[in-house]
């Protein structure tokens, strides 16, 4: 019985370990899971009883660490070293938490006088999984990208945090008197309890605010982007409108000349002297309009962009003149549909893309579709990002996906052969 009660903990322990993999920091699973997952089982069960009646010496416990960093690597589709990386920090986590669900466990078996040291520490790791799994269905429903995101540096200061709060838990469970125990042991007992159920709602709040800093952090770098962006196509307005003038400034002493030329029979250098005027007024630059002074200037730097990349880009539509979705989900919306586009069509053989705007009496609807040469973006049935940086990109679809969602829409997406296409549609009448 002992031994199916420490089988039965250290299951959950790794069953702990692939919560965090699956929800936390969202690493992508291998193929053929299924036979992985038993073969990863059978691994940790039988090495684990190995552990158990060789009484837990150092070259049982390294070969535990080594085959269970293995299963995670045989699990997960990740860069090794970082799957390493995480699954040691993973392992080193769930172990500080279930030191302080363990003193958690051991107040209230001290509360009903019950003694049973196995049965402590299988319900200890039954605690220590509902938080964790609790933490992560919390995070993968609030945030589409892993924890690494995070970086390191602000895992390790979580780590120290971790350390010190399981340090503190120990020494105070560790250091009473037993007079003092006996005389107030209701009160002590409910005050360690209340502390550890503290230091895990702190642990929680400070990851949770860690995330939020570096979201607003991102949404303000992406917002000043984007007048940047607004900026600099006013100016090109500008210096087009300039150019304009100059050209229809000297236009009737290029007529005259032209008029000469069609006298004199001058043909050749007639059609010589036209296509210099064409190629001046293709230099001038054609304003695209959606009817929308913001859209407009994304549109015009993305069209500017493809154009020069070789890409087919075109438009079609306009957005209603009373526009009541919100310029900053405009902007997040139409910049990373273009800039998603132009990367992956610059990279397709056809080179092409479209994107149409329409609206009903409520509702706006964006089409944007685009070609593409596949990479493996749409592998495990998500879209992941093929950029070196994956730390900072991968965002553009999620960040579409909370502007629709905070206008009440809907996000389409299909894929065929070389062909993305996306729908989006947005309800004006949304409260922002």
């Amino acid at each position: 019985m002992d031994a199916v009660l420490y089988e039965l903990t250290d299951l959950l322990h790794l069953i702990k370990v692939l919560c965090f993999c699956d929800l936390i920091f969202m690493f992508r699973k291998r193929q053929e899971k299924r036979i992985r997952y038993v073969v990863s089982f059978i691994c940790m069960l039988s090495l684990s009883l190995w552990l158990y009646y060789s009484e837990g010496n150092s070259i049982t416990f390294t070969s535990y660490i080594l085959v269970f960093c293995i299963v995670i690597c045989l699990l997960y589709d990740e860069k090794i070293l970082e799957l390493v990386f995480s699954g040691l920090w993973i392992f080193f986590l769930t172990s500080m938490l279930d030191l302080m669900t363990t003193e958690m466990i051991y107040v209230v078996f001290e509360l009903t006088n019950i003694k049973n040291e196995r049965v402590e520490e299988l319900l200890a790791a039954c605690l220590s999984l509902v938080f964790i799994f609790v933490i992560g269905k919390i995070y993968s429903n609030k945030y589409n990208e892993g924890i690494k995101r995070l970086g390191i540096v602000k895992l390790f200061f979580f780590t120290i945090l971790a350390i010190a709060d399981t340090y503190v838990v120990t020494i105070i469970a560790s250091i009473v008197d037993e007079k003092i125990l006996e005389d107030y042991k209701l009160g002590y007992l409910v005050s360690v309890l209340v502390l550890i159920l503290g230091i895990l709602i702190q642990l929680s709040s400070v990851i949770s605010l860690i995330i939020s800093r570096d979201t607003y952090k991102e949404k303000e770098e992406i917002t000043q982007k984007y007048l940047n962006e607004q900026t600099k196509h006013y100016q090109y307005l500008e210096q087009r409108e300039i150019n304009t003038k100059k050209f229809r400034h000297d236009i009737k002493n290029h007529m005259q000349v032209l008029s000469m030329m069609a006298k004199n029979n001058q043909y050749s250098d007639f059609n010589e002297y036209m296509k210099e005027i064409n190629m001046q007024i293709d230099r001038l630059g054609n304003v695209i309009t959606v009817n929308n002074g913001i859209v407009d200037a994304i549109v015009n730097k993305y069209h500017s962009e493809a154009v020069q990349k070789g890409i087919n880009i075109t438009f079609k539509g306009m957005l209603p003149s009373a526009c009541r979705i919100s310029p900053y989900d405009l902007c997040t919306i139409f910049s990373n549909l273009l800039s998603n586009a132009i990367e992956a069509a610059e990279k397709s053989d056809e080179k092409r893309i479209t994107l149409e705007c329409r609206y009903t009496g409520d509702n706006i609807i964006i089409i944007a579709e685009n070609t593409f040469k596949d990479e493996g973006q749409f592998s495990h049935s998500k879209i992941v990002t093929t950029k070196k940086d994956v730390e900072y990109h991968g965002f553009g679809i999620e960040n579409i996906k909370e502007a629709v969602e905070r206008h009440n829409g809907m996000l389409d997406i299909n894929i065929e052969n070389t062909t993305f296409s996306i729908m989006i549609m947005l309800e004006q009448e949304a409260d922002i």
